[in-house]
Formats: C-alpha cells, structure tokens, sequence
C-alpha cells in the first residue's frame, strides 16, 4: 500500500495491523504513527499499557480493549464498525499483532465479511531474536508459548523431537526452569541462544546449551521475558539413529516392518541388507523344491497321516545352517522335520544320518566357489566356449529333463557326443576344493571378491 495514502474515507474501513515497540520506543515506524493518529478507532490488547505508548507520541485517538477473553464477542463488534466506514488500528501489548496473539482471530473475521486488511511491519520478538541467537535462519519454526494443557503441552515438545529447523519458544521467567528441564527430557542437549529482555536497557543474547542454562537458572532467578532460540536436530542424526534402532531389532523383525508395507521379500532383503551394512548376515539354507505335485498312497491313514506323507514329499532338498537357532527359526519341530532335511535327537542336536548341515564358514566359502563358477562359465561363453557338455550320473543325465534336445542335437549315438561323467570327491577333498576354489578339473578361480554382481 501507498505509504502516502491516508486512510480509507468511502465505503467499508480497513483494519490496519500495527506493529509496536517490544521495548524500545524507537523501534516505531513513521507509517505506524501517522495510521494511529488517522484512523477512528485503536483496538488495543491492554488499553492501560498502550495508553502509555500513546501519550508518548501524543496521539489522542479513542481506544477499545481486544484481547483474548473478548475475541469473539468484541470481534464481530469490530467487524460490523469497519462495515460501516470506521478504520480500525490493531495492536498488541508489543510486538506485531497475530503473532501470538489475538489479533488472528480477528483478520479472519474481517477477510470473512469482505473487509480490507493490511499490515504495516515493524517490531517482532521472535524474528529480532531469532537474528540475533547465530543459529540457522534460513529454515524456522514459531512455537510461541507451548500450550499449559499438560497434554498438548507433552505433544508439542514431542512434535520439536525430530524437527530440523531452528526452533522459537516464548517463556516466562517464571516458568523458564521447567522448561528447559522439558526441552532437555524430550530433545537432547542442543545449543541454545537465550534472549532476554530483546531492544530494553538490559538485553542479553547468551548463546549456550540446555544443560549450562539449566545449571545457571538452579543457582539464580531468571528475570524479563525470554526467547529460547534452539538449534534444530541434524538430519544426519535423525538417520543414524533410526539406522540404530533397526539394527537393534533382530533381521526377522526388520523384514516383517518391510513386508507389511507391502514391500516383496526379494526387495525387503535388499533393504535390510542395505540399512544393516555391518551386520554378518548368516545363511539359514539352501534348498530346491520339487516342483511336481506329490502323489501319494493311503489306504487306512487318517486325513493327518496323508497330509504329513505330502508334507514329506514336499520336503525342501538341500542343506541347512548347523546353527540350532537358525534351524529352529525355520522349523521347531521335534524330531524329524516334515519342512526341511533335518532329525533333531532328544539332547536338541542333529541327527547326522538323517540331517543335511554345514556350518556358516562352510556357508560362505560355498557361497564364494558358486559365484566364481558362474564368473568362469560365463567368461568363457563369453569367449566362444559353446560346447556341448551334458552330464550322467548313474543312470541319470543332464539331457532327461531338458526341453531343448532338438536345438542341441546331441545325441549319444553322433560321432564326439560322449556324457562328461562327474568325478566324486570323498567330503574333505571336495570341502578343500571349495574352500582354494579348484573346480573338479583342477582350475583355480578367482573367490577373492566376497560380493558379486
């Protein structure tokens, strides 16, 4: 608005909102004191306060209290003045009016009934001090005066645990150790800058933590209204500590918070294993299923038996953790497990007849020869090695069960086309031979890289 333009004369008034000195007088515009001499009317939170301000700059304008208790009332009061042509001056005890104040409520009305609103800036405690703390200004949030309902009070501390910009509170002197020790509880001990007493004779801009202002105000009585200006919380720690908690909980609990946000295992694993980098984590197994449907006989078996004979056809094929505490998180069952290959005895231990197991190290240097074979093989398909090479083992080949025997041609029958017989290893041949990464021909690989794309 024109800052030469005096105010409205025709129509509906205007209701200007005139920021105040917060201590020192001089802090006043000169657009603020020519509207409070023009304007018909001064709305002011405490008449006897700002009676003082008046007389100062010898401005005779009639007054009218607006404070909280008559908001609503004395608002739509107000309002239907500004309708009838009366300009209207908003202020507070100090300070910009709406912020932390009552004024609010009543800009709302006005925008509601159509009436014009400008604000003329000027002095506002919590930017000046805010500037003033040498904390980060370039994001912040406005607390004012935490509410003195215990329970909103409690929510809105927790609410300023995570909050990552600079933070403003409004206190007492009165109330200023409970405070503190509250901030301290809920957030932490954070650098604080405390503003006291902002544009007066005695200003103070202290920059220390919570804990030295908790120290300090045990020994002396704080004294004039204060700012608390408190440093926002990293955004770094915020992820360290959410990384912590996941890694205090166990590697079942952090899949099942992935899946049930509807994230497939395959992806929750990923994730796991991305958010818990230092974590080892251990094989439980490794199987392959029988894909065919089981079919099996029964004669006199109860519905229980038979489902127990297909429970054992479906019986995962492979090797498992040597691990009990592994094992027992896949199957618990005592005795003979219907779901994997192990038979526990009656002291907890495995049957080593009837159990396939390996320990973890065995795990892993498996884990590494498996890698390094798919490595080789696909280096020398790579470069140009397509032979033909089907396997048997007794009376089983490679070629039963493969699909595309009229693509391969090969056939026992052709001139060249012979099975590779595999080689057996009794179990500690074989065991060095993975663990030096020697395939059955005797070829050293590479096992070196622990992880492979």
């Amino acid at each position: 608005m024109d800052n030469e333009k005096n105010v409205k004369k025709d129509g509906p008034g205007m209701l200007y909102l005139c920021a105040t000195p917060i201590g020192n007088l001089e802090d006043i515009t000169f657009r603020v004191l020519r509207i409070l001499k023009e304007v018909d009317i001064i709305a002011a939170e405490d008449t006897r306060n700002s009676i003082k301000l008046l007389n100062h700059f010898e401005i005779h304008t009639p007054m009218t209290s607006y404070h909280e208790y008559n908001k609503y009332d004395k608002g739509r009061e107000l309002v239907q003045k500004l309708l009838a042509g009366t300009n209207i001056a908003l202020i507070t005890d100090a300070g910009t009016p709406g912020i932390s104040d009552p004024g609010e409520e009543l800009v709302k009305m006005a925008y509601e009934a159509g009436i014009e609103v400008t604000s003329l800036p000027g002095a506002c405690a919590c930017v000046t001090a805010l500037t003033l703390s040498g904390l980060s200004t370039r994001r912040f949030v406005f607390e004012a005066f935490l509410p003195p309902d215990k329970k909103e009070h409690k929510l809105a501390l927790e609410r300023l645990k995570n909050e990552t910009r600079t933070m403003i509170v409004y206190e007492a002197p009165h109330h200023l150790l409970k405070t503190l020790r509250e901030l301290l509880e809920i957030l932490g001990n954070r650098r604080l800058t405390l503003c006291r007493e902002l544009t007066k004779k005695h200003e103070t801009a202290w920059q220390t933590t919570i804990e030295d202002a908790i120290t300090r105000y045990e020994q002396e009585d704080p004294k004039g209204e204060c700012v608390l200006v408190i440093e926002g919380r990293s955004q770094k720690e915020i992820e360290d500590e959410a990384k912590a908690a996941f890694e205090e909980i166990s590697i079942e609990e952090h899949m099942k918070r992935y899946e049930d946000q509807g994230i497939a295992r395959k992806e929750a694993m990923k994730l796991v294993a991305k958010m818990r980098p230092g974590k080892n984590v251990l094989p439980a197994g490794v199987f392959y299923y029988n894909i065919s449907d089981p079919i099996v006989s029964a004669t006199n078996e109860s519905a229980e038996e038979i489902e127990d004979k297909i429970k054992g056809e479906l019986r995962l094929k492979g090797m498992v953790n040597s691990d009990k505490d592994i094992a027992e998180k896949m199957d618990n069952t005592e005795g003979t497990s219907l779901n994997i290959p192990v038979s526990r005895k009656a002291d907890g231990g495995f049957d080593s007849r009837r159990s396939k197991v390996m320990n973890t190290e065995q795990f892993n240097m498996l884990g590494r020869f498996v890698d390094a074979r798919a490595v080789d093989t696909a280096d020398r398909i790579a470069g140009g090695d397509i032979r033909r090479s089907p396997y048997k083992d007794g009376q089983f080949s490679s070629c039963d069960r493969c699909p595309y025997g009229a693509v391969c041609g090969f056939s026992v029958d052709l001139p060249g086309c012979n099975y590779r017989k595999l080689k057996k290893f009794d179990d500690e041949v074989l065991w060095n031979n993975i663990k030096e990464g020697v395939d059955e021909n005797g070829k050293k690989m590479d096992t070196s890289a622990e992880e492979r794309d």
